[in-house]
Formats: structure tokens, sequence, C-alpha cells
């Protein structure tokens, strides 16, 4: 099952001219374990900001969460 969908998810930095992240789209399975890696600075953090609603302003279109039906 469908635990979080990420529906079309754009956003850039209110300092930045260019996107960090441009029509970004996922589904993520309840019964999957996952690992966000990646070098610093390049947006492991701002992502993760991004699902919780914590994002620092700036433009962006936010992520669609769907909790499971039990």
């Amino acid at each position: 099952m469908t635990a979080i969908q990420i529906t079309h998810l754009s956003y850039t930095y209110p300092s930045q001219a260019e996107a960090i992240f441009i029509d970004l789209s996922l589904d993520l399975d309840s019964s999957w374990k996952m690992a966000l890696v990646g070098r610093n600075g390049r947006g492991k953090t701002t992502f993760l900001r991004l699902l919780a609603g914590q994002c620092p302003e700036g433009r962006e279109q936010p992520p669609r969460q769907r909790e499971n039906e039990a």
C-alpha cells in the first residue's frame, strides 16, 4: 500500500534561481525500507522538510501525503 504519494513536486530556494526539485513524483510503499543518501548540500534535508510541511519559504507545490486505509 502507498504510505506517501508525491505528485509533481517542484521547489526553488528563495535565494536561488534554479529549482532543486523539478516535477518530482514518487510513491512510497509502507512495506519498503528506504535510505536517502547524497553529498552535503544536495537537498536531503530540504526534501524531508517538504514532506513534513516545514520547508523554508520558497516557490513550491506542496507534496500530497496519504495515510494507509486499514
